[in-house]
């Protein structure tokens, strides 16, 4: 019998044992930065979500006013531009591009800045008229959040409406 071998004891892992520790920290790394990467997508897409929500409800805010305030609207035959006249040559102008509706005000003093742009990702707003009113068609406003690449995304269509106002400011009817 070898003398060595019975008083020398390993005292060292093996090349296999390694590799199987090394592979199985690799999987574990793996998977969890797989996690990781969902979870950050999904709070950036629902952070632009909300951002979205926002500017929609200030887009819907200030066109509600301003239709109100407006004595005529008038439509593009193409349904890009929509302008509005209120009294004292006061006018306001709608213009939808994709991604985007600006509105530039002229005329007397202004409620907000004379020029804004709302941007709105993913969309293509358009002018409609509708019986004694307007609105504004947002087609495809939110981009939907997405937990794996195969996940469908659904468009929405988000609707604005307004009518200008229906009593002149002399006898203070509706």
């Amino acid at each position: 019998m070898n003398r060595n071998s019975s008083k020398h004891r390993r005292q060292g892992a093996s090349l296999i044992e390694l590799m199987v520790v090394v592979s199985l920290l690799t999987a574990v790394m793996a998977f969890v930065g797989r996690m990781l990467y969902g979870l950050i997508h999904a709070e950036q897409a629902s952070t632009r979500d909300l951002l979205l929500d926002r500017r929609l409800a200030d887009l819907a805010i200030q066109f509600r006013e301003d239709v109100h305030r407006a004595e005529s609207v008038a439509v593009s035959d193409d349904g890009t531009t929509l302008d509005c006249t209120g009294p004292a040559a006061h006018r306001l102008t709608y213009r939808a591009a994709i991604d985007s509706v600006d509105r530039t005000e002229t005329g007397v003093e202004r409620s907000a800045p004379p020029h804004e742009t709302y941007r709105l990702p993913g969309s293509r707003p358009i002018f409609r008229s509708r019986g004694d009113g307007v609105e504004l068609v947002v087609a495809h406003p939110m981009p939907q959040v997405q937990f794996t690449p195969s996940a469908p995304t659904t468009g929405g269509t988000v609707v604005l409406r307004a009518a200008p106002r229906r009593y002149s400011p002399s006898d203070g009817k509706e």
